[in-house]
């Protein structure tokens, strides 16, 4: 495969790690370069909390671009990972760009499978399945819901009823990959923050709320996460 992605239809037919193919072929150690760099960077932000606006920054790409000895301006080479699909603008102001990637887990593979490194494929089969079930989970989607009823002065009946499926259903499933991913923390640092983030999200939201049944449920789960194995 060859040729810069313009059309987002066909972006959309295309995975990430095929997405990510495509730049390499066109852009060769360069892009390989920025993508890893990207990837370190939003892997630091989440263990660091400074995530909120997206997964890296213009600023602190750079800075680790120089750590790295690259002395090089990104700026089109961002652009042209935004037209692949890999990377998506979150929050830009007049002093601050932030992105999202598409999907880290695929990037980080292509990376890679780009050097010939070990893949997934050669990775702890019970850890390539706990990365594979946190992503299942969509945290950032979740993590976006909350945050987003946090900046909320009122929540309404609508807002209320979601919070209570996400406490009722989709916190009961964090926990129980937290749980799994916490058993193997030293390789899923990353994992285990994002989940937990989620649970401390869902109960600054209840505190919000002022409702105790719901609080007590979310602790509960806390206290089952954090409770270490016999």
């Amino acid at each position: 495969m060859s040729g810069h992605i313009n059309d987002s239809s066909t972006s959309e037919v295309l995975s990430v790690r095929e997405r990510v193919f495509e730049a390499l072929d066109r852009y060769g150690d360069r892009a390989y370069i920025v993508l890893k760099a990207i990837v370190e960077t939003a892997k630091n932000y989440v263990l660091e909390s400074r995530n909120r606006y997206g997964d890296f920054d213009y600023r602190g790409l750079v800075l680790k671009l120089k750590s790295m000895g690259v002395d090089y301006n990104p700026s089109r080479l961002l652009k042209a990972l935004e037209d692949y699909g890999i990377i998506e603008t979150t929050y830009h102001s007049n002093s601050q760009h932030w992105w999202k990637i598409s999907n880290i887990n695929e990037v980080e593979e292509a990376l890679r499978e780009y050097t010939g490194e070990p893949g997934l494929d050669q990775e702890d089969p019970e850890i390539t399945l706990i990365r594979v079930q946190v992503e299942s989970l969509e945290p950032e989607i979740l993590k976006n819901i909350l945050q987003s009823m946090l900046r909320k002065k009122k929540l309404g009946e609508i807002d209320k009823k979601k919070f209570k499926r996400i406490v009722f259903e989709d916190l009961e499933l964090v926990v129980k990959v937290l749980k799994k991913a916490m058993e193997y923390e030293d390789v899923l640092e990353v994992e285990v923050k994002r989940l937990r983030e989620i649970l401390s999200l869902a109960l600054l939201v209840a505190r919000k709320l002022g409702q105790p049944g719901i609080m007590k449920s979310i602790q509960a789960l806390e206290a089952i996460a954090y409770k270490p194995e016999p």
